[in-house]
């Protein structure tokens, strides 16, 4: 497993979070005080030139209780409490090329939660594709919002289907100021969103508190460029 920081030089952006077969967490200020929360970050993946099998594992969303050393993150079989984006897809495929030139593909991204080592997921399917890393910027925005209830809380991403583009940090902080998801989809050409509602236990599994990223490769690793949260209520 590994964190890193990787530097480069972009108007934008000089610092990024290069995660291989490792997660990432920070609790956040307001504890489990919220009701609607909405999580953001611009990634890119490394290129490895061939399709990447093996069902690659990408987590975003909030966790509970985070541990020294993030031994019960969502990669692990001791995962506390995670809701959000969840892996199922066996395949991404590697994509060569239009508009920002090669990508990957991921179609069976979908939505739900982790608890020790069960996923429950949810009916939504995200068709979603991820730009390289290398010297031209085009950063892929993705968000996921989660929506308490009583018992079921409602999660929410979306689909990315298009060509590799470039989206700017000025952008993702206009989609976390967007009060709706929809609001957030409106600034972005091609997005579509899509929502699961899922039985969620926080007394019993664990209060979400904090923001939570998790990727299970280390050929090729996910590169961030920034995370950012929005309480809404």
């Amino acid at each position: 497993m590994s964190v890193e920081i990787k530097t480069v030089a972009f108007a934008d952006e000089t610092k990024r979070l290069a995660l291989g077969n490792a997660h990432w967490a920070a609790t956040i200020t307001a504890g489990t005080s919220w009701n609607r929360i909405r999580v953001g970050c611009r990634v890119t993946l490394d290129d490895t030139g061939a399709n990447r099998t093996g069902t690659p594992r990408l987590y975003m969303g909030m966790l509970s209780a985070p541990s020294a050393g993030l031994t019960n993150g969502p990669l692990n079989a001791g995962t506390s409490h995670f809701v959000g984006t969840m892996p199922d897809d066996s395949t991404w495929t590697r994509l060569p090329g239009g508009g920002g030139g090669p990508s990957y593909q991921a179609s069976g991204q979908t939505l739900g939660k982790k608890v020790a080592g069960t996923r429950t997921m949810g009916g939504a399917s995200l068709d979603q594709r991820f730009s390289f890393d290398d010297s031209t910027p085009y950063r892929m925005i993705l968000l996921c919002e989660i929506e308490k209830g009583s018992p079921n809380f409602t999660i929410t991403s979306h689909s990315n289907p298009i060509p590799p583009v470039d989206h700017s940090l000025v952008l993702l902080e206009r989609c976390l100021e967007s009060s709706s998801f929809a609001g957030a989809m409106s600034l972005l050409s091609g997005y579509t969103a899509s929502s699961t509602t899922i039985a969620v236990d926080e007394s019993s599994d664990g209060f979400l508190n904090a923001v939570c990223l998790g990727w299970s490769l280390t050929t090729s690793k996910l590169n961030v460029g920034e995370i950012l949260y929005a309480i809404y209520e």
